[in-house]
């Protein structure tokens, strides 16, 4: 039996990779596939987790909180109806881990208002705001 798969997947840093069509092994490169971006899986937790720990480190003024914000939004991390929903959690945040003022509770503010995000651009806005605190 023989059949053709086209197949796009994202890996964990959000890169597109497109498998040809093939008309034979495309279950062993599909295996393949899915084991490197398990592998890579172990190494991007472990960096996510570093991340972690120097956002929440990172104590973050009022001023430096605005300014992050107008950079995302000019950046369109975020779009215009997400930008008070930012400001609001960054002001009163929602949820009580995030009252401390470091980056930390400003990036979860900021993942807070994507969820109202398209899930067609999700993974794009996820990752910019992730570079952008990164920088």
């Amino acid at each position: 039996m023989t059949f053709v798969i086209h197949l796009r997947v994202f890996n964990f840093e959000g890169k597109l990779q497109v498998l040809p069509k093939q008309t034979k092994n495309v279950l062993t490169d599909l295996q393949d596939l899915l084991y490197a971006t398990v592998r890579q899986a172990s190494g991007q937790h472990t960096r996510l987790i570093e991340d972690i720990g120097r956002l929440y480190r990172a104590n973050c003024s009022d001023k430096i909180a605005f300014e992050i914000m107008g950079v995302a939004w000019g950046h369109r991390v975020i779009g215009d109806r997400q930008l008070p929903v930012v400001k609001q959690e960054w002001l009163t945040p929602s949820f009580e881990e995030f009252e401390r003022r470091n980056q930390w509770s400003l990036y979860n503010g900021f993942t807070h208002a994507l969820k109202t995000t398209h899930s067609s651009e999700m993974m794009e806005r996820l990752i910019g705001l992730h570079k952008l605190f990164m920088e």
